[in-house]
């Protein structure tokens, strides 16, 4: 599949953009909006809701907006289910990546869970390689993208051993204990970024890093990557990673719903949680 193609397939999914941004509103407001697709989707959670009590999975197997196969759990990924696509905190990701990834480009999935953006990458014809810590989630990974580079690693900021809180395969809650307790645990490795790309001689241009506020300890795992090659990073971010990432030689960009990069001043509100960083323009 070509990028033109992929980029029409998502501006068909993504005509209501409004739709996107009532989902995270309560379901009187979407219902006084969108009456019958807010009750078409009421219902298709119901039978979901419905088979997960009976059968005990929370996963379900759907389909993204340009039709690949994926399994995900299907409590935080309704928004993959119903329309194809992440929730409306996504949207300016997903946009961006559809603007700006190319075949030229190696594009790091950090934090990859079930592998929506590691299965966009794909269809955008990068080069993709995919961290998931955790097992259960890294097993659904593989079944989604079994052709793809996959690291069943954290990325941080040392190498060794490390305990995550565990809610189950594909859960968007499952982190690094970074002085947290949790009640389930489990141990799993963790490599720095500047150990992974030294050892495999391989340097990304594009990262997402979505490791649950562990972002700083991947960052600084990567200085040295970062400094040398100023790979463009999405990030979930604040004004601690900015500061960080501004004192690597980057320059910070807040991303709107089309996928367009807003340059970050000091100060100013972030209105999106994933925060753009490119190497700094002097």
């Amino acid at each position: 599949m070509d990028a033109e193609t992929v980029k029409r397939l998502h501006e068909k999914a993504t005509y209501e953009i409004r739709w996107f941004a009532l989902r995270a509103r309560p379901w009187k407001d979407r219902f006084l909006v969108y009456p019958f697709r807010t009750l078409w989707c009421a219902l298709v959670d119901q039978f979901w809701f419905t088979i997960i009590r009976i059968t005990g999975n929370p996963l379900v197997r759907t389909k993204t907006f340009w039709g690949q196969p994926i399994t995900v759990r299907f409590v935080e990924n309704r928004s993959i289910v119903h329309d194809g696509i992440i929730d409306s905190k996504e949207l300016a990701v997903t946009a961006f990546l559809i603007k700006n990834l190319t075949p030229q480009d190696v594009f790091f999935d950090v934090g990859a869970n079930a592998g929506f953006y590691t299965l966009l990458g794909n269809a955008l014809g990068a080069q993709v390689i995919a961290f998931e810590p955790m097992s259960e989630t890294y097993e659904i990974l593989k079944k989604n993208a079994p052709l793809t580079n996959l690291v069943n690693k954290a990325l941080m900021d040392k190498n060794g051993s490390l305990l995550f809180a565990d809610y189950g395969a594909g859960a968007g809650l499952n982190k690094a204990l970074l002085g947290e307790v949790s009640e389930r645990t489990v141990t799993v490795e963790a490599i720095t970024l500047d150990t992974y790309c030294h050892e495999h001689n391989v340097f990304p241009t594009v990262i997402k890093i979505d490791a649950e506020n562990a972002e700083p300890q991947v960052i600084n795992g990567g200085r040295d990557t970062l400094q040398k090659c100023h790979p463009t990073l999405i990030v979930e971010g604040n004004e601690r990673i900015i500061d960080t990432l501004q004192s690597l030689g980057y320059d910070a960009f807040q991303l709107q719903d089309a996928g367009e990069a807003v340059p970050y001043k000091k100060g100013d509100v972030i209105f999106n949680d994933n925060l753009l960083f490119k190497k700094k323009s002097y």
